[in-house]
C-alpha cells in the first residue's frame, strides 16, 4: 500500500513539509467568516447557516501540527474526511 502525503508550505520557516496522511491522529475543525480580507472565527451554529463560512483544519500527524484552510490547495482531502466522518 502506498502512503499518501500532503505537501504543506511553512511560510515562517520558508520550507515545505510532507505530512503522511496515515499518521493523522486528530483533526480539529473550526470555522471563520471573511470580511474586509480578514478572517473572524465563528461558532458551529453560525457557520452551518452561513454559506460563506470556511473551515479550518488543524491536523495532528505524529508530532507535527498544521493548520489548513478549506480554501487551500490540498484541503479537498480533509473536506472528504469531514464529509465522510461518522457523527458521534
Amino acid at each position: 500500500m502506498n502512503s499518501q502525503f500532503l505537501r504543506v508550505y511553512r511560510k515562517s520557516e520558508e520550507k515545505e513539509i510532507l505530512i503522511n496522511l496515515g499518521m493523522v491522529w486528530k483533526i480539529d475543525v473550526t470555522y471563520a467568516v471573511k470580511s474586509d480580507n480578514q478572517y473572524f472565527s465563528t461558532d458551529l451554529t453560525h457557520a452551518l447557516n452561513n454559506p460563506e463560512a470556511i473551515r479550518f483544519y488543524e491536523v495532528f500527524a505524529g508530532s507535527e501540527r498544521v493548520r489548513i484552510s478549506s480554501e487551500d490547495s490540498g484541503a479537498e482531502v480533509f473536506d472528504a474526511i469531514y464529509k465522510n466522518a461518522l457523527k458521534g
